[in-house]
C-alpha cells in the first residue's frame, strides 16, 4: 500500500508552514503549490504528525480524566458529537502540551470499548447463579457422577478398508 504522504512531502509541508503558517488561509495556499493535496488533507497531516510542537509521548493519568470529564461535560445534543478541536485547545493550556486529534480519538474509542466490553457487556459477565446455596445444600446430589459404559470402544490397531 502506498503511502499519501512521502519523506519529500513531509518536507515540503513543513517548509511551506514555515513560509505561510501565519496566514488564516495557510492549507488553502499550501494546497496550491502542492495541487496533489486538499487543504484537508494537509490540515490533517499537519495537526496530526507534522507540527513540532506536538508531544508523541503517551497520555498520562490526569490528561486522560481530563479528557473524560471534558467529554462528559460538553457533549453535544442528541448526536453527542464531540468537539476534537476544543479539546486539544483545553488540554494545551492545562497541561501546556499540544496533543493531535487523533491520540485523543484513540484514548477516547478505546475507553469506549474497554467500558462496554468489559464492564457493561452482560454477556461477558459470569451468570448469577438460579438458586441460593441454602436450596441448594438442602437437596442431596451425589458428589461424583457414575461414568458411562460406551457402547462402542474403537479398536485402533486395526486397520481399515476401504470398499472399491
Amino acid at each position: 500500500m502506498k503511502k499519501l504522504f512521502d519523506d519529500e512531502s513531509n518536507a515540503l509541508v513543513e517548509k511551506y508552514m514555515k513560509e505561510y503558517g501565519h496566514h488564516p488561509n495557510r492549507f488553502i495556499i499550501i494546497s496550491n503549490l502542492m495541487p496533489k493535496y486538499s487543504p484537508k488533507q494537509l490540515s490533517n497531516r499537519w495537526r496530526n504528525f507534522l507540527d513540532p510542537k506536538l508531544c508523541h509521548l503517551p497520555l498520562e493519568e490526569n490528561e486522560k480524566e481530563f479528557i473524560t470529564k471534558w467529554i462528559h461535560k460538553n457533549q453535544t445534543g442528541i448526536d453527542d458529537i464531540i468537539h476534537w478541536k476544543e479539546i486539544r485547545l483545553e488540554l494545551k493550556k492545562h497541561f501546556h502540551k499540544v496533543r493531535s486529534e487523533n491520540d485523543l480519538k484513540k484514548f477516547w474509542y478505546a475507553k469506549l470499548r474497554k467500558d462496554k466490553y468489559i464492564l457493561k457487556d452482560p454477556h461477558l459477565q459470569l451468570p448469577k447463579p438460579l438458586h441460593d446455596d441454602a436450596t441448594y445444600k438442602q437437596r442431596n446430589f451425589p458428589t461424583t457422577l457414575s461414568p458411562l459404559e460406551p457402547y462402542f470402544v474403537p479398536k485402533f490397531n486395526d486397520l481399515y478398508k476401504m470398499k472399491p
